[in-house]
Order: structure tokens, then sequence, then C-alpha cells
């Protein structure tokens, strides 16, 4: 099971929190829909900012070969391919996209 450090960048933002990767998935602390969030890769490091601008740290997600999915804590499941898409597409096809990785666990 993954564990997280809960911290608050300060009392008017909202919370941020510290993953570490354990396993084939993550569990965040984000109940709005995954597809919906902002993805964002800093060097092996992804933030997930869910769109009341909650934010997920996920320390080195990016040295998997296979990357983890993501589930939300309503368990609606990211699969790891779609994060890997989202950074590298846009627009519309960011659209479609969002369509086919939303799903329940």
């Amino acid at each position: 099971m993954t564990t997280f450090e809960a911290t608050k960048d300060s009392p008017s933002r909202p919370a941020a929190y510290i993953l570490g990767v354990n396993g084939e998935t993550v569990r965040l602390p984000i109940e709005s829909p995954l597809h919906l969030a902002t993805y964002e890769q800093r060097n092996t490091d992804l933030i997930v900012t869910d769109i009341h601008g909650t934010r997920a740290y996920i320390r080195s997600y990016f040295i998997y070969d296979h990357l983890p999915d993501l589930v939300s804590v309503d368990g609606q499941t990211f699969r790891g391919e779609l994060v890997s898409a989202y950074l590298n597409l846009s627009g519309r096809m960011l659209d479609a996209l969002s369509c086919l990785g939303a799903e329940r666990s």
C-alpha cells in the first residue's frame, strides 16, 4: 500500500501530498475525476493537480518501464499509459483519451 505525507503549502492554498510508488498503482488523495486533473512531469516525478487545486507529488513515477496506474479516493482508475499520453498530447486528443481512461475499479 502506498503511504503519503500530507503537507500544507499555506493556510490559503489547497493541500499538497507527497507520495511514493509502491507496486502497480498509486492511490491518490484526490476525489475529483482524474481525467479533469492536470499532469506535469518534473524529472522523474509526476505532479497531479485536481480541479480544486489539490496537488499530489509522486516521487520517481517515471523510473518504471510500465507506469503505475493512478487510483482516486472514490476508486476511479487512470492508466499509466494515459498519463504519458496526457503529457505528450493536447486539445481534442486529450478529450478523446480522457473518455477512454476514466474507469471504475
